[in-house]
C-alpha cells in the first residue's frame, strides 16, 4: 500500500456502529457504574464484608440508610433491565446477525487470540484478520451476553422475593457469581477502549459511530473486504 492509498483509507470514514448502538452501549455503561458500588454496598454479614465496612457506611449515610440504598440499586435495576429487554426486542432483527457473529470463533480468531498474546509479551507478530468484532472483544462480550440474563433473572427474584427462600439464596450466589465474572473482563475492556494506544480510535467510534478505513483494514480486515465487496457488487 503507498503512502497515498494509507492517507486516503485514514480520511475515508465508514460508519460501524449506528446511534442506537453508541447510546445503549453508554447507556449500559452509566448503569454498572451506579449499580456496581450501590450492589458492593450492600454485601455484607457479621463476620464478613465484601467491601471495607467504610465504604458500606459512606454509602448508608449518602442515600440515608441502608434502606434507600437498596431501593435505589433495585429500581436503577428495573429500569436497566426495561431498557435492555426493549432494545433486544425491538431490535432483534436488526442486531442477531451482529450478536450471532459473536459466539462464531473461527481459526483466525485463536491465531488472534495468540498473536495477541505474543504481542503483550514484546514480540513482533503479524495480526490474522479479523471480522467485525476482534476475538478478545468477542471474548468479552460472549461473557456479558451469557451473565447479563442471570444477573436480571436473579435481580428480580431477590428483590421481589419472587420464590421460596432456598431459590432466593440460589439466586444470591448466582447474582455475585455473574456480576464477578463480567467485572473481571471491565479493566481488561476498559484498558484496551481507553488506554490501549492501537484500539484509541475503536473507542472514539462509540462516541461517533465510525472509523477511517485504514483502521478496518487494518483491524477488522474480514469486514472491511466484506464492506468492498458489496459496493462493488452495487455498482
Amino acid at each position: 500500500m503507498t503512502k497515498d492509498e494509507k492517507e486516503k483509507l485514514k480520511k475515508n470514514l465508514i460508519k460501524k456502529h449506528d446511534y442506537t448502538t453508541v447510546w445503549i452501549h453508554w447507556f449500559n455503561a452509566l448503569v454498572w457504574f451506579l449499580l456496581l458500588p450501590t450492589g458492593a454496598a450492600l454485601i455484607s454479614a457479621e463476620k464478613y464484608n465484601f467491601v471495607p465496612i467504610g465504604f458500606i457506611k459512606w454509602m448508608s449515610s449518602l442515600f440515608v440508610g441502608r434502606e434507600n440504598l437498596l431501593k435505589m440499586h433495585v429500581w436503577i435495576g428495573v429500569f436497566w433491565i426495561f431498557i435492555i429487554l426493549t432494545y433486544a426486542i425491538f431490535g432483534a432483527k436488526r442486531y442477531f446477525p451482529i450478536v450471532k457473529s459473536l459466539f462464531i470463533i473461527d481459526s483466525d480468531d485463536i491465531k488472534w487470540l495468540k498473536a495477541f498474546l505474543s504481542k503483550i509479551l514484546g514480540k513482533k507478530v503479524d495480526m490474522p484478520p479479523q471480522g467485525f468484532f476482534n476475538a478478545g472483544q468477542k471474548l468479552v462480550a460472549i461473557n456479558i451476553y451469557l451473565m447479563t440474563p442471570i444477573i436480571m433473572i436473579t435481580g428480580l427474584i431477590m428483590a421481589f422475593q419472587l420464590l421460596p427462600p432456598p431459590i432466593i439464596r440460589l439466586s444470591i450466589l448466582l447474582h455475585f457469581i455473574a456480576v464477578g465474572s463480567i467485572c473481571i473482563n471491565l479493566p481488561i475492556h476498559i484498558f484496551m477502549a481507553a488506554f490501549y494506544a492501537p484500539e484509541r480510535e475503536a473507542f472514539k467510534s462509540m462516541i461517533t459511530g465510525h472509523l477511517s478505513e485504514y483502521f478496518l483494514y487494518k483491524h477488522n480486515y474480514k469486514f472491511w473486504k466484506k464492506l468492498k465487496n458489496i459496493n462493488k457488487s452495487r455498482n
